[in-house]
């Protein structure tokens, strides 16, 4: 390999890093390098190849339906390199690292009960934990496992395991003692303060019309950590999966609730059945499977 091969080569690497990063100064950092030298590298590349392959704004910089291309035309070098990473983990034990995306709804219920035992039996395994949105985008199928509210319909990622979640509506016990315990659904929406996620698109259709008009939702939000802190300190009432009763809230059992929602356990085909991959992935279901509660 020529030393221009070797520096396409490192242009082509690191293209995929801003494609993966979205950026370029995340990128540099990911690389362990400088801005500066990213820029020559996609510079050298765009003159050997005579085309376009970055789109830069004031808002940062996106790949051009060129740069898309070659990306894609990279798929094959992932496949080898995956093949050798497999290769690689036909050993008795279980080591390195494995990158879960974490949904950020789901996290708020993900209570890693056993994780005490479980990093004692596998030392040498590192868990990488990043979120993602509820909703997974492809560019999100470069995880190893990956838990959401909902499946992937394309790309590299594989479909293991999924979970319906029940739901109830809760509030905490300090804001009934003030405000009283809503005798049922009517009186719920009519006379106590209500909290809700913003994207409420998932809700049964009784209380999403509810949303969608002159309701009294008093907080709404797409943070689904704050939905529970909300609740917690006594804003209101939302609706959440029966899992909330574990965080100290209390289910309003008299109100009907048919809304469920679906945590899906996803992972990509290249490493789905290497040791360490198909470990965690017992782990995590074991997780999703303590979710539920009738």
């Amino acid at each position: 390999m020529g030393y221009n091969a070797i520096k396409n080569l490192e242009g082509i690497l690191a293209l995929k890093a801003i494609y993966v990063c979205s950026g370029k100064k995340k990128a540099a950092e990911a690389l362990g390098s400088s801005l500066d030298t990213i820029n020559k590298y996609i510079h050298q590349l765009e003159k050997t190849l005579q085309v376009r392959l970055i789109s830069e704004s004031k808002h940062g910089c996106t790949l051009t339906p060129e740069g898309l291309r070659v990306i894609e035309s990279m798929s094959s070098l992932d496949t080898i390199w995956n093949k050798v990473c497999r290769e690689k983990e036909n050993k008795k034990d279980i080591s390195g690292s494995v990158v879960i995306g974490l949904a950020m709804g789901v996290s708020t219920y993900f209570f890693p009960d056993d994780i005490m035992d479980f990093l004692d039996k596998y030392p040498m395994l590192r868990l990488e934990i990043l979120k993602i949105e509820d909703m997974p985008k492809a560019k999100d199928d470069l995880f190893d496992v990956v838990i959401s509210y909902a499946p992937f319909e394309s790309g590299d990622m594989i479909p293991i395991f999924k979970k319906e979640l029940k739901c109830g509506y809760f509030a905490s016990a300090r804001y009934l003692s003030k405000y009283g315990y809503p005798k049922d659904f009517d009186d719920m929406i009519k006379n106590h303060r209500m909290i809700s996620k913003k994207n409420f698109n998932t809700y049964d259709a009784g209380y999403k019309k509810v949303l969608g008009g002159d309701s009294r939702v008093s907080i709404m939000t797409d943070i689904s950590a704050t939905l529970l802190y909300m609740v917690q300190f006594g804003a209101g009432i939302c609706l959440a999966p029966l899992r909330f009763r574990e965080e100290g809230a209390v289910c309003l059992d008299n109100i009907p609730c048919d809304t469920t929602f679906t945590v899906y356990l996803s992972a990509h085909r290249s490493v789905k059945d290497t040791q360490k991959v198909r470990t965690v992935i017992d782990y995590c279901k074991s997780i999703i499977e303590k979710m539920y509660e009738e």
